[in-house]
Parts: C-alpha cells; sequence; structure tokens
C-alpha cells in the first residue's frame, strides 16, 4: 500500500482470494491509512457477484476490537439472483497509538433457483428456511497506524459550543445552572468534568445526554451537559477552556465556556427572627374540624375529576397513528424479507441490522420488535 502525506483521500484495495475470483470480487478501501489517536476514518467495502451460475448471498460484518471502534452508518444491498452487490460504509475510531488491524468477517451462502423459489413459497405461519452452502472466506485485514495527538486535546473533531447561566443573583445555597451544548462531527464529546470547582461550592450534575445521527459522510453527535452550583457566600466560576484538534484540517482550536460571577444576597435578619413572642392560645378543641372537612371535600373532588378525565373517549391523532412501516414490519416472512425493508433505511435501523448480521441466532419476533422500536 502507498501513503501520500496530505493526500485528501487515501484508498487500500484489497484483492479477492483467488478461490473466490472466479464468483465475486470485494474491495474494502478507507480514506486513510495514517491517523491520529480517536479521528474518525471512514471505511467502504464492495462485495460484487462476477460469476452469475449460482445465487450468491454475503454475510459480512467487522470483528470487534478493544483497539478501535467502528459503528456502520450506511449499507445498500441488492440480493437480486445472479448479480448480488453489497455496499457498506463504516466510521472508526481508534482507541490505543501504533499499528492496529481492522479485521472482517465474510461468509459466502450459495444457493440456487430452485431453493430460493421453495423458501419464497412459505407464508407467516409456514416459514421455510433458504438453504444454501455456507463458507467463510478469510479476508486479509485493514492495517492503521495510529499516532498519538501532541499536544494532548479534550475534544477530537470539528465541534462548536454553546453555553448558557442561569442567574447571576441568588440566595445562599440557591442552585445556579449552566447548560453547555457541542456539536459536530469526530470522537464522541463527552467529557468528564467541564468546569473547576471553586472552594466553598457545591455541584449538581447529570450525566451528559448524547444524541447520535448517523449519514454517510460521517456521524454526527450533539452533547448536552446540565448542572448546577451554590455556594453560602458569592463566588466566580472561573473561564473553561477546552483544547480542540481537527484530524481532517490539521487544525488546533479551542473551545470557551465563560467565567460567571454569582453574587449571593445577605440573609435579611427581618425575616428570620420571629417577631411573636407566644404561641396563639388554644382555641376550641374542634375549631380546626370545618378546615380539615373542607380539605378533604377539595381532595374528593379532584380524585373524581381525575377518574372522569381517565375513562374520556379519546380520539386518536395523527401522533398516535401507528408508523406505515410498522405493519410491512409485522408482514415480513423471515430474517431475510426483514433485513431487505431495514436495508432501505440504514441509519435508522442501524441497531437492529448490525444485530441481525452480528447474531443469527435472534427469533425474527425479536428483532421485529427492535426494528419498531427505532421508528
Amino acid at each position: 500500500m502507498k501513503h501520500v502525506l496530505g493526500s485528501a483521500l487515501f484508498t487500500a484495495w484489497l484483492c479477492a482470494a483467488p478461490l473466490n475470483a472466479e464468483e465475486f470480487a470485494y474491495r474494502i478501501t478507507s480514506d486513510t491509512t495514517h491517523t491520529r489517536l480517536h479521528a474518525p476514518v471512514h471505511i467502504d467495502v464492495d462485495l460484487n457477484q462476477t460469476d452469475p451460475t449460482n445465487v450468491l448471498l454475503f454475510a459480512f460484518s467487522p470483528r470487534k476490537s478493544d483497539a478501535y471502534r467502528i459503528v456502520q452508518i450506511d449499507a445498500t444491498h441488492d440480493d437480486t439472483p445472479h448479480r448480488a452487490h453489497h455496499h457498506y460504509r463504516f466510521e472508526l475510531y481508534p482507541l490505543r497509538t501504533g499499528d492496529i488491524n481492522v479485521t472482517f468477517s465474510l461468509i459466502k451462502r450459495v444457493t440456487d433457483d430452485r431453493k430460493m423459489a421453495f423458501s419464497a413459497s412459505g407464508d407467516r405461519d409456514d416459514f421455510k428456511k433458504l438453504e444454501t452452502v455456507d463458507t467463510p472466506i478469510a479476508l486479509p485485514p485493514l492495517t492503521l497506524h495510529v499516532a498519538p495527538v501532541t499536544p494532548p486535546a479534550d475534544l477530537i473533531g470539528a465541534f462548536t459550543l454553546k453555553a448558557r447561566y442561569g442567574k447571576n443573583r441568588a440566595e445562599a445555597y440557591e442552585p445556579v445552572s449552566l447548560h453547555v451544548v457541542i456539536k459536530g462531527k469526530g470522537y464522541p464529546p463527552l467529557l468528564d468534568r467541564l468546569i473547576a470547582l471553586p472552594k466553598g461550592v457545591t455541584r449538581f450534575a447529570q450525566p451528559p445526554e448524547l444524541r447520535r445521527i448517523l449519514t454517510p459522510e460521517g456521524i454526527y453527535y450533539e452533547a448536552r451537559y446540565a448542572m448546577a452550583f451554590s455556594g453560602e457566600k458569592s463566588f466566580t466560576l472561573p473561564e473553561t477552556t477546552l483544547r480542540a484538534f481537527d484530524p481532517t484540517t490539521q487544525r488546533r482550536y479551542t473551545l470557551r465556556i465563560p467565567a460567571h460571577r454569582v453574587e449571593i444576597a445577605p440573609p435579611n435578619p427581618a425575616a428570620i427572627i420571629d417577631k411573636a413572642d407566644a404561641p396563639p392560645p388554644l382555641g376550641s378543641a374542634f375549631a380546626w374540624l370545618p378546615a380539615l372537612l373542607s380539605y378533604l371535600a377539595a381532595f374528593g373532588a379532584g380524585a373524581a375529576s381525575l377518574w372522569l378525565w381517565q375513562r374520556r373517549p379519546r380520539r386518536q391523532n395523527a401522533a398516535d397513528a401507528p408508523h406505515p412501516l410498522a405493519a410491512r414490519i409485522d408482514a415480513a416472512k423471515d430474517k431475510d424479507a426483514l433485513y431487505r425493508l431495514l436495508l432501505r433505511d440504514a441509519a435508522r435501523f442501524a441497531p437492529a441490522i448490525d444485530a441481525m448480521e452480528k447474531n443469527p441466532s435472534l427469533s425474527l419476533k425479536h428483532l421485529k420488535t427492535q426494528a419498531k422500536e427505532l421508528l
């Protein structure tokens, strides 16, 4: 393989094994083989039937490894008999430096028209399994050379940051909110801690929410951080600077959360001193009864209203209507039919497609349920 320094696109060709050259050809390409730690690498895989004698099907997936994280972001499957073509696109993040090997699993499935017709003749209650001769195909690994990011960076990719504070004046121990949103493409922007905590200040924080949008060009992330700070005395939250590195442009940049001053109002002595010298004299033993009865009546009326509201006739609106794909998922006769249906929207159904490819033992009912949960 040849690496061109500074090239925007590097293509790595892996030739098909001689045993299968007359039946199908495969090609694995990557946009680079020299990358940085956590920098996204895009990998494309094409499988093309070249000999139309038999009916070929393919079961392809990348193997898992603690050296990288890989996500399928696009797929196109054409299983037309005698001219099958599969295309896959992945986004990979190296998790360690040095040379790492990305390995793949490929099973060639051979059948014929008669068996295809026999399998298709079944219905939902009479499932007929497609008979195939399955052969594992050994594919050479794709080797990536991973260098560290020096000096280290907090974020790898092209990201933007927006920060929004709450009030700047508060009572003692009253929480002051901070919301931070980090958006962009690159390694998932999840950080352990954003703001250095001043002495005497308490932090309240939720785990960040990460939204992931799969596109053929890459994965778009949106990380939302919600936290609050409180203290007995006035305090200043310091400015936070995040170091970032964009491996596509080789650009270093910084994202900043500005400092924020919170003034704590001193307590009002008049509000905390009890001006009454003694409790009021004890009245009648049953003076509280009318108030109690009014509370019970109000509670009963509210409970009755809730009971009637829950049993009101309901009209189905557009939001309650079932998704149009739900019926087609339920109607899929077998896993192959469900697989072809889900590939029409590979980005939406990526988790279900991944489950089907990596765990063939999953039941059709389980896969349909998982697919409908993604609607």
